[in-house]
């Protein structure tokens, strides 16, 4: 039996009929729409300008807006509940059809679809054993290192940040990493 992969080198089939800066300046146009980008303001991860740090002082001051004031009766001051959740393995788990599922809920031109179905067909992993080479097809994950692989995560992800909590709760997301964080009054 051989060693565990030492390296990712994914060969990828993908037929693609559109010149490939026409496919991604309509993908991103589709993906970047105002109403799509509306609903996603709590996410800070592959997007320009934001960054893990975006997220953390996002926490941050929620937390310390519900600690100002006085615990007094009438006070002002609020508790709050930071919950964090990290999906393991997540960019190597997510199904394509979830992935193919959140590109229609964002109306995405059916023939990029289709490029981005074909681009999902036939994946392999090869990678290097004591035994010498080997390989296992791929059946989930978005493509790690590529151009597309963020906004195909992106898009996936956002039925997540788009969950609906009582008032007073948000979630905050980077990455596959979540915090929902809750502000009350009253326990």
């Amino acid at each position: 039996m051989g060693s565990r992969p030492q390296s990712h080198h994914p060969t990828a089939h993908c037929v693609c009929l559109t010149p490939p800066a026409r496919f991604w300046r309509e993908l991103s146009a589709t993906a970047s729409r105002p109403s799509w980008r509306a609903q996603v303001a709590s996410r800070t991860s592959f997007r320009r300008g934001r960054s893990t740090v975006d997220a953390i002082q996002t926490v941050v001051s929620t937390a310390r807006k519900a600690l100002e004031g006085n615990r007094w009766l009438d006070g002002t001051i609020e508790y709050c509940a930071v919950v964090t959740l990290d999906v393991k393995n997540a960019f190597n788990s997510v199904q394509w059809n979830n992935i193919l599922n959140a590109l229609s809920r964002i109306h995405t031109p059916e023939y990029l679809m289709r490029i981005i179905n074909s681009y999902f067909q036939a994946r392999v992993l090869n990678y290097s054993t004591d035994d010498g080479p080997e390989s296992c097809s791929v059946a989930a994950g978005v493509p790690q290192g590529s151009v597309l692989g963020p906004t195909l995560w992106n898009v996936m992800y956002d039925a997540i940040l788009q969950l609906e909590f009582q008032s007073g709760v948000q979630i905050i997301g980077f990455a596959d990493d979540i915090a929902l964080v809750g502000v009350a009054k009253y326990l």
